[in-house]
């Protein structure tokens, strides 16, 4: 049986290596939202039995959804709550909303947290096929298995923006004018402005500083919103498709291209 729950929640749904953890901690800044100590399948996953487990290394093989199965709607509701930081920079013991990160084929839970909340709002983020494939080159991935990743991901995200009217917001539109782009969708998410006009950023590596798949771990800086423009930097898409030869960007338009210009990008990078 479904239990009952008055919190709502904002889904992100979004590329691991994407920037996610920018537009994370910029709508947990939000004095409506409680924010979780980790992303949605680390607190669900750590602790979970047999059955969840399983289904994790399922969805790893297919393009299926998780069942809406009443134990494991009960099971991301309680996990996710539980996550909440109380120790955060701006904890809220008021506030009814809690934003989940969900990141790549983790997207498959989102029918399961639609059910397990009473209401939720899907975000997501975004990113050019070229500068997105190049970060998973640095996880280890080949090229091939980079393209057909984000092709398979973002397939996700189309789906979830057209079934569930998800807020689509471009880590280019983020980059390039912070500012504009948060007071947005502050404004479509109906969250309140932080008091003081600060907003919470994680210090952390990007580009090819980054080598690694981990968790980009890293101090909370309070950043004032007419300052997050000088806090991230608009070439990091640049100097990530910089890195690509011409073989690699002709291999990544070959298995993105159609679900690429559904988010409005185009072959040429700059166009």
């Amino acid at each position: 049986m479904k239990e009952e729950t008055c919190m709502q929640a904002i889904i992100l749904n979004c590329f691991g290596r994407g920037g996610s953890s920018l537009l994370w901690n910029l709508i947990g800044s939000s004095p409506s939202v409680c924010m979780t100590k980790s992303e949605w399948h680390e607190a669900f996953y750590k602790t979970a039995n047999v059955y969840p487990k399983a289904l994790k290394q399922f969805i790893k093989q297919t393009s299926l959804k998780v069942p809406q199965s009443p134990l494991l709607v009960n099971m991301a509701r309680r996990r996710a709550e539980a996550d909440i930081s109380t120790n955060s920079h701006n904890f809220q013991p008021e506030a009814r909303k809690i934003v989940l990160k969900l990141m790549d084929y983790h997207l498959a839970w989102t029918d399961v947290l639609d059910s397990a909340f009473a209401e939720t709002h899907h975000v997501i983020l975004i990113r050019h096929p070229y500068a997105q494939c190049e970060s998973f080159l640095r996880s280890g991935m080949s090229i091939q298995q980079a393209a057909k990743y984000y092709r398979n991901i973002a397939r996700r995200m189309r789906a979830i923006g057209e079934e569930k009217n998800g807020i689509v917001v471009s880590f280019e539109d983020l980059a390039a004018r912070p500012e504009d782009t948060l007071l947005e969708l502050y404004e479509r998410l109906s969250l309140s402005f932080p008091i003081t006009d600060t907003y919470f950023v994680k210090r952390k590596s990007f580009g090819s500083s980054r080598k690694s798949n981990d968790l980009a771990i890293g101090d909370i800086l309070p950043i004032a919103s007419h300052n997050l423009s000088n806090f991230i930097d608009p070439s990091v898409n640049d100097r990530s498709v910089a890195r690509l030869s011409a073989s690699q960007k002709e291999t990544i338009w070959k298995y993105t291209n159609s679900v690429a210009r559904y988010f409005g990008y185009c072959e040429r990078y700059l166009e």
